[in-house]
């Protein structure tokens, strides 16, 4: 109750690429722009410092993943990791 889950892929797919692809731009073109990947990657990192929880499913090691988590940690944010990482 009163719980939202935010999946990352998942609000880039459905809330953020249709307000910015312009007429006959693909997704997959869209996830090799530059400009829009960075916005997104910012976007993310935005959404897991407000999180009151962040769970981070790392199968393999991940950059992206990785800044998400700290910057969470450094807004005080509980994180839950999920990994069969060492």
């Amino acid at each position: 109750p009163g719980v939202e889950v935010i999946d990352p892929l998942a609000w880039a797919m459905n809330e953020y690429l249709p307000t910015v692809l312009a007429p006959g731009l693909t997704q997959e073109a869209a996830f090799k722009d530059d400009v829009i990947v960075k916005d997104i990657f910012r976007n993310v990192v935005r959404l897991a410092k407000e999180c009151d929880l962040v769970v981070s499913n790392l199968p393999t090691a991940s950059m992206g993943s990785a800044v998400e988590v700290w910057e969470a940690k450094n807004s005080n944010r509980y994180v839950l990791t999920i990994s069969p990482l060492r």
